[in-house]
C-alpha cells in the first residue's frame, strides 16, 4: 500500500501522507524520509498536503524526527490539514507549529481536508 503520494481534488494537486495506522517506530521513520524526500522536490511555497495520522502510534524520538522534517520542508508548503490527532500528538503539532511559524488546519475527514486545502 502507497502511503505517500500525490492526487488531485478540484484541480489542485494534494500530498497526501498516511500514517494512518502505523504502529512501529521503523516505519514511522521509513515514512518520514520519503515524506521528506517528496516535500523538499517540490517548488518552493507549493505543497498543499494532508497528514494522516488516524490511529498512529509515536515514539519520543519519531516525534523528534518528525520535528526535523517540519522544519527543513516548511519552505516548500503552502498549507497543511493534518486528520486523527490527539493527545500528546496535539502538543507535538502545537511545538512543530511554533518552530516554522505555520499554523495547520484540524480535520475531521479527509474531503473536508480537501476543501480546506485548495482554498489556500
Amino acid at each position: 500500500m502507497q502511503r505517500i503520494y500525490a492526487t488531485e481534488h478540484k484541480g489542485k494537486r494534494i500530498l497526501i501522507q498516511d500514517f494512518s495506522n502505523v504502529k512501529s517506530t521503523a516505519e514511522f521513520m521509513e515514512l518520514l524520509d520519503e515524506t521528506e524526500k517528496m516535500l523538499t522536490s517540490e517548488p518552493k511555497d507549493s505543497v498543499l498536503s494532508i497528514f494522516d495520522a488516524t490511529n498512529m502510534r509515536y515514539s519520543s524520538e519519531s516525534l523528534s524526527r518528525l520535528k526535523g522534517v517540519v522544519q527543513r520542508s516548511d519552505p516548500h508548503m503552502k498549507a497543511t490539514s493534518i486528520i486523527g490527532i490527539k493527545g500528546m500528538m496535539v502538543v507535538a503539532l502545537k511545538s512543530a507549529s511554533r518552530l516554522v511559524d505555520r499554523q495547520y488546519y484540524l480535520a475531521k475527514t479527509h474531503e473536508e481536508a480537501m476543501d480546506w486545502l485548495i482554498e489556500q
